[in-house]
């Protein structure tokens, strides 16, 4: 008996733990803590720039752990201090909540703000769960109302095109998105290459006739939310399939030149045409356009091209991008080149040759010194290949003037003193062979003795003797 009471009291006691364990823990799950809930928006993205074109499409997520029962929306005008509201279209100075009630997890809305160009704009958003807690989120914006600026920068209204690419620019605030074209008459557009530099590749059909008009219609987007799109700008081209003329040129006659001389290109092409000379393909080039008369010249120096043939491109491009090249040759003589051979002597002062003559008063005679002749000078002929036009002047001998003058010197002293002793020496013969004026000889009597004779020649060599001895 005392054994079943112990068993029912244990018994009794482990259910009313048991119990109270479980009342014990019921307070834990009944007073759980409560999250914030999540809002985000994820369109227009912060720092995105708005037109006032179309509605504003606001999109987000909002999410709790005990569900979402509404988001508000609010639009400041950070500018003006004022709040957008959708029920009065207008911006008033209250707060001013746009609500989503019980949105779903991924929510959206559409507002019409009116936006002003370049005002800065707050857009916030507020969720609310059902323990009317609040979480919120906001992004900043810029009004953009203005269209993006487009032009064109490779053609003017009017240009003749063929094959031709237009190119342009486009720029706005919140940048450009891209640029449309399209042929006036067609329903099609096409987009350029490029934005901000945008470029366009157009051909003429070879089947329209020349002269034929394309007007092209050129739009730009920008980056703001509704896109602001650009005025139109209109382009008129005309068809131009035919290559302009080279023209005629007036040099070089006989396609030869002189070394010396100047090589002139010259003719008549289109107005404004680009006129390119080329010679030997690439050494020499140079472009320049023609005048309104499609006149054109070009001047080259033949020594800057040298002695020899010469190959010619001239190359005439109209704007429509029509090209015409004209082939030809010519040839630069060789260069003349005057020099001559430098004499054997060549002094720089000029050498003066004296002829000395003894004067015989008795016999009128005057000869030359002796052993003193005239020098005549040497002449050399001139060396083939050492002329140069216009030269006439011989080389001078490198020999030093003072010794010319010292040679010239010396020849005068030696024939002073041959001159000198020859006259004398003459005068000494004259005095030993001369007779009186009108004498002759007579033959000497030979004495018969010997003595006789000797005596004779003694005397007449006496004689002989004393008249020489007056004489010097």
């Amino acid at each position: 008996m005392i054994r079943r009471f112990k068993k029912i009291t244990a018994g009794i006691v482990l259910a009313t733990f048991a119990m109270s364990t479980v009342i014990l823990s019921l307070p834990s799950g009944a007073y759980a803590a409560d999250e914030l809930p999540e809002v985000v928006i994820s369109q227009p993205t912060n720092g995105l720039y708005i037109s006032d074109h179309g509605k504003l499409i606001v999109q987000g997520i909002a999410s709790d752990d005990n569900a979402v029962t509404k988001v508000d929306l609010q639009m400041l005008n950070v500018d003006t201090g004022k709040y957008w509201s959708e029920a009065v279209s207008n911006w008033v100075d209250s707060e001013t909540n746009h609500t989503i009630a019980n949105p779903p997890m991924y929510w959206s809305i559409d507002l019409d703000p009116a936006i002003d160009n370049g005002h800065r704009y707050t857009l916030k958003a507020i969720a609310t769960d059902n323990s009317s807690q609040t979480n919120e989120t906001s992004v900043s914006l810029v009004g953009d109302t203005e269209a993006p600026a487009i032009a064109v920068t490779s053609h003017a209204d009017g240009d003749v095109i063929n094959s031709t690419t237009l190119r342009g620019t486009a720029t706005d605030v919140s940048g450009v998105s891209k640029v449309r074209i399209k042929k006036q008459g067609e329903a099609t557009w096409s987009q350029a290459n490029g934005t901000t530099n945008w470029s366009y590749d157009f051909t003429a059909p070879v089947a329209d006739a020349e002269g034929k008009i394309y007007t092209f219609e050129i739009h730009a987007y920008d980056n703001a939310v509704g896109a602001n799109i650009g005025l139109p700008i209109f382009l008129s081209l005309v068809k131009d399939s035919i290559a302009p003329p080279v023209g005629e040129t007036i040099h070089p006659e006989n396609n030869t030149v002189a070394f010396e001389s100047t090589v002139v290109f010259a003719g008549v092409s289109e107005k404004d045409a680009l006129m390119k000379l080329q010679i030997n393909s690439e050494p020499y080039v140079a472009e320049q356009k023609a005048d309104d008369a499609g006149n054109w010249r070009f001047e080259v120096p033949a020594s800057e091209l040298g002695a020899g043939i010469h190959t010619v491109a001239l190359t005439a491009t109209d704007k429509a991008g029509n090209a015409n090249t004209r082939h030809m040759t010519f040839t630069v003589a060789e260069q003349v080149v005057a020099q001559v051979s430098k004499a054997k002597v060549s002094p720089s002062l000029p050498t003066y040759q004296p002829t000395l003559a003894v004067s015989t008063d008795h016999i009128g005679v005057s000869t030359p010194a002796p052993g003193v002749a005239e020098k005549k000078e040497e002449e050399k002929p001139v060396e083939e290949g050492n002329v140069e036009t216009g030269a006439g002047e011989s080389e001078e001998d490198e020999a030093s003037p003072w010794q010319t003058i010292v040679t010239v010197i010396a020849i005068l002293v030696i024939a002073i003193g041959v001159g000198t002793v020859g006259y004398y020496g003459y005068e000494w013969w004259l005095s030993r062979n001369a007779m009186p004026v009108g004498a002759t000889k007579k033959p000497e009597k030979r004495e018969e003795t010997t003595g006789t004779t000797n005596k004779a020649k003694s005397k007449k060599k006496g004689s002989r003797s004393r008249r020489s001895s007056s004489r010097w």
